[in-house]
């Protein structure tokens, strides 16, 4: 029976066992049963026990939220690396700026585009071309005109 006991309860066990014996060997206060000893002792390990299973409900829940918010920010991360490639893909068949090192960051839907466009026009198709991806949430064109 002790082998399936885990070993915050064999510790509570231990604490139940000692107390009894040590109940046993006191001998000061004779107007308390031994009995009496017995059940305060249930009662205080009993008070434990509860304590500690609320602790370990609280460190659940602790490792639970942890655990949502590290899958909640994968996501995140994904669906932002997906909007990037999409809006590279997309700036990729456009003449004027598939020969440009446009740069593409993504966080949290928001793409920013970095480097340099030939002309206004191509300027403001590469914001029309970002903004049409599936996700994008707003699009801060950061790209020089060349002439």
């Amino acid at each position: 029976m002790l082998n399936r006991l885990h070993p915050p309860h064999l510790a509570l066990l231990a604490i139940a066992l000692a107390a009894v014996a040590l109940v046993g060997c006191n001998r000061r206060d004779d107007s308390t049963s031994a009995g009496q000893k017995v059940d305060a002792v249930i009662a205080t390990v009993d008070e434990k026990a509860d304590a500690a299973k609320a602790e370990l409900a609280r460190d659940a829940d602790k490792a639970k939220q942890a655990v949502v918010s590290a899958a909640q920010t994968g996501v995140a991360a994904v669906e932002d690396t997906a909007i990037t490639a999409g809006i590279k893909a997309r700036l990729a068949t456009d003449a004027d700026l598939k020969t440009l090192d446009i740069r593409v960051e993504t966080m949290s839907g928001r793409a920013t585009l970095r480097g340099s466009a030939p002309n206004a026009d191509a300027q403001a198709r590469a914001t029309q071309l970002a903004a049409a991806v599936s996700g994008v949430t707003s699009v801060d064109n950061q790209l020089t005109v060349l002439r």
